[in-house]
């Protein structure tokens, strides 16, 4: 999955040193990207929004 990340990345032009942000609902995607782009951004660089939609009665 880290490599599938990475290159879609690298196809979009997203520069890996530079800030990006990333919504996070807390759902296992979102969490599985977090988990990726935590990987390959120093830790500055990612922001993180938590989005709480209430799609689901959780």
């Amino acid at each position: 999955m880290l490599e599938k990340v990475d290159s879609f990345l690298a196809e979009h032009h997203i520069d890996r040193h530079e800030r990006i942000g990333v919504a996070f609902s807390g759902g296992s995607d979102s969490l599985a990207l977090l988990l990726a782009l935590a990987q390959l951004y120093e830790p500055h660089l990612l922001h993180v929004m938590y989005v709480q939609h209430h799609l689901r009665p959780d």
